[in-house]
């Protein structure tokens, strides 16, 4: 065993090694006090953040503890705007059971009831409420999370505005689906990046398909009728390429019941904030008996002015044929008068005039035919007629007018009379 004692050096040397050691050690205390005191403040920090949340929130927050034998619960803790919807200040309320403060028996048992749920899933239990109170009736959103058995927090929010909102957007749509219905239009809107659209209810209804029929672009070109897609590839060719608002009419054959059906499409493009097209939304109306009343009334135009035509034209002939016959009675009733007028030739000439007379009258009659044609109350009268004694009287009508131009006329009867 070595005796020798430790020289001077080396003891110095010791003592420097452990005043070292003595500086890290309170330099290592420091630290940690320096550690938790920053640790402190920051908790510190943080439940004041809490508390500042929790007190300010708009939210109503607390914390309950329930008793189901009772059918009822008590608040631990409950934050000011939990105060002010249960009308009452926050210390009015701590401590208190809700059947102390008027919190009606169902809404307890729900609560209750959701409270237990939350336990026995072993996560938060979120459900909706509605309240009546002086003001009206509150509809809740509530969100409940077991701290331990019995004792659970809670956030509740206000959603009346956020329901009153859905109800209107509710009615809006029943009341546009309703005039869509009424109307036979039907909205969509395109996805231009996928090429694929979304359809109203009336929209199948309108084009005949239903939730099976696939929802793209190039399926909805196939219901386009034949005699429509040239026009239609053409017309909606320019408006993509441009972008355009449109408004179109075309035919469809709608895949439900095969019916041809015309259709009024209009619309506009949805842009990006750079300006790219991303939607094209518009409707569809059909527009098949507004159509066909359409093609009835240029129909019925049509034949007016046809008949007007045939009414200008008859009116001519008209003319032509009553001048005809007063010619041939002026003309021989003049010649009645001059001297030497032979017998013979005065019977003659009365005779080309009584068969003009008869003439005129037959063309009054007629007038009168053709007017009872029109209102269908004339019928139809056959008979045989011979025809040489027609054109015999033909003759003796148009040969004074062929004298006067200086123009013979001969006929010859081949015919027999019989």
């Amino acid at each position: 065993m070595n005796n020798e004692k430790p020289s001077y050096e080396e003891l110095e040397l010791k003592i420097k090694k452990l005043e070292l050691e003595n500086l890290n050690l309170k330099t290592s205390q420091f630290e940690i006090s320096k550690d938790t005191e920053l640790a402190e403040k920051q908790l510190l920090k943080s439940n004041s953040i809490i508390n500042s949340f929790f007190l300010n929130s708009t939210q109503y927050m607390g914390i309950i503890e329930i008793f189901p034998e009772k059918n009822d619960l008590r608040y631990i803790i409950i934050n000011k705007s939990a105060g002010e919807y249960l009308q009452k200040r926050p210390d009015e309320v701590e401590g208190k059971l809700g059947t102390e403060i008027g919190v009606p028996e169902n809404t307890l048992k729900y609560w209750i009831e959701q409270c237990q749920k939350s336990k026995d899933l072993d996560s938060i239990s979120k459900f909706e409420y509605h309240r009546e109170l002086d003001d009206g009736i509150h509809f809740l959103e509530a969100s409940i999370s077991m701290i331990q058995p019995m004792i659970y927090s809670f956030i509740v929010s206000d959603i009346t505005e956020q329901k009153q909102r859905e109800q209107e957007l509710l009615d809006y749509q029943n009341f546009l689906s309703a005039s869509q219905k009424v109307g036979n239009i039907g909205s969509y809107v395109t996805d231009l990046k996928t090429n694929t659209w979304k359809v109203s209810k009336e929209m199948n209804q309108v084009l005949g398909i239903d939730d099976s029929f696939p929802n793209t672009v190039e399926s909805f070109s196939s219901l386009v009728h034949p005699d429509s897609i040239d026009a239609f590839n053409k017309y909606f060719e320019k408006i993509f390429s441009e972008f355009l608002d449109f408004n179109y009419e075309y035919k469809i054959i709608r895949p439900k019941d095969i019916a041809v059906r015309w259709v009024h499409c209009s619309g506009k493009f949805e842009f990006d904030s750079n300006g790219n097209p991303i939607y094209q939304i518009g409707t569809i109306q059909d527009i098949t008996t507004m159509k066909e009343v359409s093609i009835e009334l240029k129909n019925s135009k049509e034949k007016a002015e046809e008949s007007d035509r045939l009414k200008s034209a008859f009116l001519q002939n008209l003319s032509h044929e009553i001048r005809t016959p007063l010619n041939a009675i002026c003309g021989f009733a003049g010649m009645l008068n001059k001297p030497n007028l032979t017998d013979e030739k005065r019977d003659s000439f009365v005779s080309i005039i009584q068969t003009s007379s008869n003439q005129l009258l037959s063309i009054v009659s007629d007038v009168l035919t053709i007017s009872s044609l029109e209102t269908e109350q004339e019928k139809l009268n056959i008979e045989k007629v011979c025809i040489n004694t027609i054109f015999i009287e033909l003759l003796s009508i148009f040969k004074q007018q062929s004298l006067n131009q200086n123009i013979s006329i001969y006929s010859k009867i081949s015919l027999n009379d019989k």
